[in-house]
Parts: structure tokens; sequence; C-alpha cells
């Protein structure tokens, strides 16, 4: 295994209907492999995925130069909480400036760096529209039967749709782990951007879920601090792995996967729930070690595709936390 660690910046070029999310990035990835490389070039890159040896891990899009707040008590990040009239705007407060030397500091001096999704927008770009807006649409079916709305039977029969906008100027740090010696990076960079050209989740084919793809760098972030934890860059699965349990934070959230592309027309769309940690979890090994990602891969979550898997991995930064009696 030849392991890389990237940053991928994208520029999102309309609306979305589909929240970004780095395992739905993955399966598009996969999708689209499956159709310019073929199904064999995919499987072949897939094996060994629920061993712990996935082709690649896609993390969480989150706002340029940024990092997720880490889901550590706010006392751990160094919050000061004496004002309670002040602790709704410190909850506001998600994300963290990704500075030079942060990571070469302790946690518990990160909420200095913090800063809202407001704030992204002013200290940006200068303009007080929001970063992200979702709202609703109205529109109607048409029979192409009839020529008419609705059908015979019903009639006119309009429906909503949410539609989710990024301020004008947003971009996004997508952090991702490749394994080079299956798929290199000039073949990951021609996929990712026909993903964005053609259109991310539902109504892709209407014009929607458009990106562009900015740029690719390497990334090292290792530094000479002794670290002892791991910050999750996208939602995973840690079951299984070797964490001191109580010096673990994090929020867990299911996923309710859904097939894209022909397979919504083999039979059922739906996938099987998934409950993972959410992006921006710690997690604090028995033993650290240099690691890119954490998680695992998964399958047996698809009556449709029995060989269907669902991406578990995160890429990870190493942290230093205060644990138990240093607290």
């Amino acid at each position: 295994m030849s392991y890389q660690f990237y940053r991928v910046k994208i520029r999102p070029d309309s609306a979305f209907v589909t929240a970004l999310a780095a395992d739905t990035l993955f399966g598009h990835v996969c999708w689209t492999i499956r159709h310019q490389l073929g199904e064999t070039k995919l499987n072949e890159l897939l094996t060994g995925y629920t061993e712990d040896q996935p082709f690649l891990v896609i993390g969480q899009p989150i706002p340029e130069n940024k990092l997720p707040r880490p889901h550590l008590p706010l006392e751990m990040l160094g919050f000061d909480l004496s004002d309670a009239s002040k602790r709704k705007q410190i909850k506001k407060r998600k994300w963290i400036k990704f500075e030079e030397g942060l990571l070469k500091a302790s946690c518990q001096t990160w909420g200095q760096y913090a800063t809202s999704d407001f704030d992204l927008t002013d200290e940006n770009h200068h303009s007080q529209d929001e970063w992200q807006v979702e709202n609703t649409r109205t529109y109607n079916s048409l029979s192409r039967i009839t020529g008419s709305t609705g059908d015979a039977e019903e009639g006119f029969s309009p429906y909503q749709r949410k539609l989710i906008w990024f301020h004008p100027k947003a971009v996004f740090d997508c952090y991702i782990v490749l394994d080079e010696s299956r798929f290199s990076i000039e073949e990951f960079t021609a996929v990712f951007d026909q993903v964005g050209a053609f259109g991310y989740g539902k109504e892709a084919s209407s014009g929607l879920g458009k990106f562009a793809l900015l740029s690719i760098d390497t990334c090292d972030f290792t530094t000479e601090v002794e670290h002892n934890a791991y910050l999750t860059l996208g939602p995973c699965l840690p079951q299984g792995g070797q964490w001191k349990s109580t010096d673990c934070y994090y929020t867990t959230t299911v996923k309710f996967g859904r097939h894209g592309a022909e397979a919504i027309y083999m039979g059922s769309p739906f996938k099987n729930p998934v409950l993972m940690a959410e992006t921006g979890s710690i997690f604090t090994p028995q033993s650290m070690t240099s690691k890119l990602f954490i998680g695992q891969g998964v399958t047996s979550i698809s009556k449709t595709i029995q060989k269907t898997v669902h991406q578990g991995y995160a890429p990870v930064l190493s942290v230093h936390i205060e644990q138990g009696a240093d607290r």
C-alpha cells in the first residue's frame, strides 16, 4: 500500500438538493469508475475494502482553510463559559481556523480559533450573504401522455423540493487518502472532475449538484509534537478499534443510504441504515501510531446489490487532548 494524503478544493457551481457528504461522494466516485473504466476495474479497486485496505478514503467537504470543531466538551477547547448568556453564541462557532502551528498546540487552546458560518462570509468575502441558505421551490408534474399537469385521476399535483445554496465565493476543502499503487492521482482527478461536471446527488440530471474541481495538493501534517488522539475529517465506523473509551468524544448519526445511477431501477433503492460517528469526532487509541485514516468498510447493507460497500473510513489528523488525570 502507498497511501498519500491530499487536499481537494472544490467550488459549488449550482444549488444542491442532496447535502454534501463524504460517503455519498465516495459512491459517486465508484459509479463513475464503473462507467468510465469498467466494472472489472472497480471490483479490483474494492478488493480488500472491508479488510482495512481501502483504495480511497474521502473526507467531508468543509469550508476552505477550516477544520471541524472537535466534539470535545467546550471547556476542553479553552472556551470561557463563565458568561451563560454567550454559550449559545459559542456553540454556533463550529469551525476552527486551520492556521500554521494549530496542530502543534493542544486542543485546549483551539477555542480562540473557533469561528461561525456568519464569520466565514464576513472575514473572507466582506459580504453579508449567508454561507448556506436552504429554501423550497414548488414544481408540478407533467403528463407526457396528456400534455397537461398531473394525471387523469388526480389532475393538478404540485410538489416541493428543498434546495441548498452556498455563498457565491464559497470554496470547500475535501481531504482524501489515496492508495496510489492501485489508483493514481491522475486517475482520481479525471474521475472526480467528471463527478462535479455531471452533478452530485438528486436532480443532477436537471442541472443541480454541480461543482468545479479547483486544485489537488499533497499534504503533510506531521509535527514533532507528541500527539495522543485522532480528529476525524469525515463520518466513520470506529467499532472494533482499540480505543481508550474514557478519552473518546463523538456524536452519532444514522446514515440512511440509497443506491444511485442505474441501481435505482434494479430493485429497492434503499440500503440498510448505518450508525456512524460524525465528522469532528475524537478517538484516543490505546497505542498512538501514525495513521492517515481510521474506521472500517462495511458490506451486506443492500438486498439489491449484495457486493455493495459503505465508506466507514475517515481521514484523520493527529492532535493532542488533555486526558484523564491531566484534566
